[in-house]
């Protein structure tokens, strides 16, 4: 029976296939090796692009301001969600004790999905926002000359394998690699060096933002809040639209009501 961990390497075609679903296919234009599902490659940019924000004062300064802040990956959630256990080293680097503890490493997390309950509940408890941004127009300001960065899509996986740390996509396969359980995410994953706590602010244009999206228990139960975080989007962010999100009454589903504009 072959090893269930084993990477299967097909040098002619320049492809290493990871399990019976997934492979990296090289492409030589773009110099990198990019991620193929049952045989499709990945398209290059999301359909559409969600970023969920929970109601706090980082997140309110980061709409204001439009910035993104880029994590380390062990301030996730998830522990195991970029766990250096993904890797497989002939003698396991000391620092890796620490798991998913990337400090060189910044990860903004988004996804294609706006009308799935379960990220709501899980991300804003209906009490934070969701921002829109195009993919076509969104940009930010990093000195490509001095940062690596890629958009990249998640990877789903039944069970996870491992990687030979000396293969040149190791690191983006321990980035973007989840179990299936997080497949309703459709995350992408925006990733750049970080060289020094500063750069994990960076900024977009405003001209990428192409709606608002808030949790109804703002406006029923913070109306400050609300009329706050209202005038700061339309004062940054005037050609964009605004919809406050709640459950339907009468069915199960979400509803999106238009606020801005009238």
């Amino acid at each position: 029976m072959p090893n269930p961990l084993a990477v299967i390497y097909i040098t002619a075609m320049q492809e290493i296939i990871l399990n019976k679903d997934y492979k990296y296919v090289y492409n030589k234009d773009l110099e990198l090796w990019w991620p193929h599902y049952k045989g499709i490659p990945f398209p290059r940019k999301p359909k559409n692009l969600f970023k969920y924000y929970a109601l706090n004062l980082n997140n309110i300064a980061a709409l204001y301001q439009n910035y993104f802040w880029l994590s380390n990956p062990s301030d996730f959630n998830d522990p195991f969600d970029c766990n250096i256990n993904l890797i497989e080293f002939e003698e396991k680097p000391e620092w890796s004790k620490r798991g998913n503890n990337h400090g060189n490493v910044g990860v903004c997390c988004f996804t294609e999905s706006i009308n799935d309950p379960t990220l709501w509940a899980f991300y804003t408890n209906y009490n934070g926002f969701v921002l829109e941004f195009n993919p076509e127009k969104t940009t930010v300001g990093l000195n490509v000359e001095e940062r690596t960065w890629s958009l990249n899509p998640v990877m789903y996986f039944d069970e996870l394998i491992k990687v030979k740390n000396t293969e040149h996509y190791a690191m983006e396969y321990l980035l973007t690699a989840k179990l299936n359980k997080w497949k309703n995410e459709n995350e992408w994953r925006f990733v750049t060096t970080v060289n020094e706590e500063s750069d994990r602010i960076v900024q977009y244009k405003p001209h990428s933002v192409k709606a608002l999206y808030i949790g109804h228990k703002i406006p029923d139960e913070q109306l400050s809040v609300y009329n706050l975080i209202f005038d700061i989007f339309i004062e940054k962010y005037p050609k964009a639209e605004i919809y406050v999100v709640f459950p339907n009454p009468q069915g199960l589903e979400l509803v999106f009501e238009k606020v801005w504009p009238d």
